[in-house]
């Protein structure tokens, strides 16, 4: 599966999620995408995006306590998206 690079590391905070700092503002992922290390680990899930809009940071909820210790301050991490992938609405 394609993935593309959203940003690296910032730290993780004492509820244990991981804040990121998003490379391009203009390509953020969306809530709900899966987010990878480099070597194609599963890190955890986009949960939120926050922040002013020129500098956003992204919010990833760990699926397991091993991520969290990949996620070290400075580490790039990778959304995993399909290709194809479906959006949800209504019909016109």
């Amino acid at each position: 599966m394609p993935r593309k690079p959203i940003g690296s590391v910032l730290h993780v905070t004492p509820s244990r999620l991981i804040i990121v700092r998003a490379h391009d503002p203009s390509n953020l992922p969306r809530v709900g995408d899966l987010v990878v290390s480099a070597g194609g680990e599963l890190i955890g899930v986009v949960s939120d995006i926050i922040g002013p809009v020129s500098e956003p940071y992204i919010v990833v909820k760990p699926k397991t306590p091993i991520a969290l210790s990949i996620a070290k301050p400075s580490t790039v991490l990778y959304a995993q998206f399909k290709i194809g992938k479906r959006v949800r609405g209504r019909r016109k």
